[in-house]
């Protein structure tokens, strides 16, 4: 299974029909395949990132999904139970998600690419990390 701490999970993420999401760009759309028996359902199509990060006790999945807003690229955060399939969604994030990290306590720390700031009409583009507490009233849940 496709684990970096060698826990064995309930179901296996894989990622197919990879692409850039614009020319040239190192962040991707893809269709999810989820291998075993799951509690849950999802769209499979090509708006996910080809990015997942588990927790470290194994009971949670955490995957970005794309999701553009009046042009502008950003992304959500679905928190999956791999046990009972009940699903976390965070509020919309504006920018390509870079990197995903899902602590058991449901807390995700992320590094999005996004627009830094813009003077006299110049735009800045880098790295912003932050973290977000998916457990909280904030987030949707199904």
């Amino acid at each position: 299974m496709l684990v970096a701490d060698r826990k064995m999970r309930p179901f296996q993420i894989k990622y197919k029909n990879i692409g850039e999401i614009r020319h040239g760009s190192p962040y991707n759309l893809a269709d999810i395949v989820i291998i075993g028996t799951i509690k849950f359902s999802i769209e499979k199509n090509n708006s996910w990132q080809d990015k997942c990060s588990w927790s470290r006790d194994g009971n949670n999945v955490a995957l970005v999904k794309w999701k553009h807003i009046k042009s502008e690229p950003g992304f959500i955060i679905i928190v999956i139970n791999s046990h009972t399939g009940k699903q976390l969604h965070s509020n919309w994030i504006q920018g390509c998600c870079h990197k995903v990290r899902l602590r058991n306590d449901l807390t995700i720390y992320y590094e999005t690419f996004t627009l830094i700031s813009e003077q006299n009409g110049k735009k800045v583009y880098g790295l912003k990390s932050n973290e977000i507490k998916m457990a909280t009233s904030k987030n949707k849940t199904l």
